[in-house]
């Protein structure tokens, strides 16, 4: 506690004023965890290109993960750790996970992707993203920036189409 109101500024007392422990400093931190499954679960209910909401998802997992207060890899540490105090983390992963492998068929049945097991795409996809989340440089640009250059590569990596990036893309930047 006192190393993490050290880096916020702040007193130690201040600290536990607002956060009675560090686990739950951390389990506030994971709850940032959930903005991409949101988008996840809106995306796999829309009509429209498979590719394009499937880059929307990729988009808004990594650049969540690389804008989050704490990265990734030490929440995951941490849910592994205190399980009760992150009742949610393992299973918000597998629903994203199964979420991004519904993207991944749809895509398949709509002849976007070719055929490959709609788990295996998801697994692939999600891991792209979490190496890109852990050794992300910030030389790259923003978190945008390099939230964009893993859902290039990802849709690039599953697309039957080697357009179907591009569209992609340029689909989720109109949107904006």
């Amino acid at each position: 506690m006192s190393a993490i109101a050290e880096r916020a500024g702040i007193n130690q007392s201040s600290a536990y004023y607002w956060f009675s422990s560090k686990e739950v400093i951390l389990a506030t931190l994971a709850e940032d965890n959930r903005a991409s499954l949101k988008v996840a679960r809106e995306a796999v209910d829309l009509s429209g290109s498979a590719a394009e909401r499937l880059y929307r998802v990729i988009h808004a997992d990594i650049e969540q993960m690389i804008s989050a207060a704490l990265p990734y890899y030490e929440l995951e540490r941490a849910a592994a750790a205190n399980p009760e105090s992150f009742a949610g983390f393992a299973e918000d992963y597998m629903e994203l996970q199964r979420l991004v492998a519904i993207l991944v068929a749809q895509g398949v049945t709509a002849g976007e992707f070719p055929p490959l097991s709609p788990e295996h795409g998801a697994r692939a996809v999600l891991a792209l993203n979490e190496g890109l989340q852990h050794r992300h440089d910030r030389s790259i640009g923003t978190a945008a920036d390099l939230a964009h250059l893993g859902a290039d590569l990802a849709l690039r990596m599953l697309a039957a189409d080697a357009k179907a990036g591009a569209r992609a893309r340029l689909a989720y930047e109109d949107r904006q």
